[in-house]
């Protein structure tokens, strides 16, 4: 009996001492009161995080039109198609562009619509009008849907797709939690069959255990362990399937705009851990790195017939030091910020990508000539 009580009391201040740890760590940014325009840009955007189940997309924003009105401000609003900043009423004479992706795309910490790669975009040339259907947290698959049943109709000349982050972060994080689900299954999902596990019939959610309830961080300590002495060959054989996964979607959106006579450019997006030249925490680097570099190097090295850009270390040549990434530094966000966090960029990164856009289109043509 004394030796349940020790083990229970061991167990428990474990638990404590995980919690703490965990709040800690998700609080990277110990300081951020002293980077008030981090925690201003984390405020702003926590709303247009938030995932409403959708029959087409799985998630997307809100379906209500006042859920919408309540988030959107002078830094980040929707319009009424769900597309970010300005829509289809500012086309104008100009031949209609679309960029769809995720965070990255949408422009997930830029200080406004304007500062987004489509914003920049839609200043810096005149012959496309960009609009911005990028969504926070979506996969390639999520970005086929919405080509499918969105975009085509509106018969662009141009799509950009810009992403590449979450196809892998994605089923990384399934495999972590040591879930088996398929390669380009959406994030969240497993929360979702959590509550849903049977629809029909049986309506009863998968409860968890008292164990797990009791201590949840010793459960997800140990998992995260036994995931970390995982069969290196899983790992691998996951990250070739995702890698497969995301050329397959994008293929499908190339054919798709073929068909429709649209011009399909694939864009790989920057990635922090890509990047030789940046300040970072070693450790953090190579608990993170692996999964992107080997999904990166499966993708970029098998050949397409579409044409496709690897920007992934767009930014290694432009400085001999890419400046602190604010949630690893005491730096606050700044006018010279390029990575506000892993994947996304600030104002002057979002510009950068889309002058290397508009220089490509250019040079294109030319060649064409």
């Amino acid at each position: 009996m004394h030796v349940i009580v020790l083990i229970f009391a061991a167990a428990t201040i474990l638990e404590i001492t995980l919690s703490i740890k965990n709040r800690m760590n998700r609080g990277k940014d110990k300081n951020i009161v002293n980077k008030p325009v981090y925690a201003n840009l984390l405020k702003t955007y926590r709303p247009f995080a938030y995932q409403y189940l959708h029959p087409l997309y799985m998630f997307f924003f809100s379906p209500n039109e006042s859920d919408i009105k309540s988030i959107n401000s002078k830094m980040c609003s929707l319009t009424k198609e769900y597309f970010r900043g300005t829509g289809l009423e500012s086309v104008g004479s100009r031949k209609l562009a679309v960029l769809l992706g995720g965070s990255s795309a949408f422009g997930w910490f830029a200080s406004c619509d304007d500062k987004t790669i489509t914003g920049f975009l839609n200043v810096i040339q005149d012959e496309y009008f960009f609009i911005n259907a990028g969504v926070p947290s979506w996969n390639s698959w999520q970005e086929l849907v919405r080509l499918i049943n969105q975009i085509l109709p509106l018969h662009p000349a141009l799509v950009i797709i810009y992403d590449g982050a979450n196809d892998i972060n994605v089923s990384k994080d399934y495999f972590t939690k040591n879930l088996i689900l398929p390669n380009g299954t959406p994030e969240n999902f497993d929360k979702l069959l959590s509550i849903t596990s049977t629809i029909k019939g049986n309506n009863k959610s998968k409860q968890s255990s008292i164990t797990r309830k009791l201590f949840p961080n010793i459960i997800s300590f140990f998992e995260t362990k036994r995931y970390r002495i995982t069969n290196e060959n899983k790992i691998e054989n996951t990250i070739y399937t995702a890698a497969q996964s995301y050329i397959y979607n994008h293929k499908t959106m190339y054919l798709l705009c073929q068909f429709y006579g649209i011009r399909f450019i694939s864009i790989f997006q920057p990635i922090l851990w890509l990047h030789k030249n940046i300040t970072y925490n070693k450790k953090l680097y190579n608990r993170e790195a692996l999964w992107f570099v080997k999904f990166h190097n499966a993708v970029c090295s098998t050949k397409t017939e579409y044409e496709r850009l690897d920007f992934s270390s767009f930014f290694e040549s432009m400085s001999d030091q890419i400046p602190p990434v604010p949630f690893l530094s005491e730096t606050d966000v700044g006018d010279k910020t390029i990575f506000v966090d892993e994947v996304h960029l600030y104002d002057e990164g979002n510009r950068l990508i889309a002058n290397a856009i508009v220089n490509y289109l250019q040079k294109s043509v030319q060649n064409k000539k």
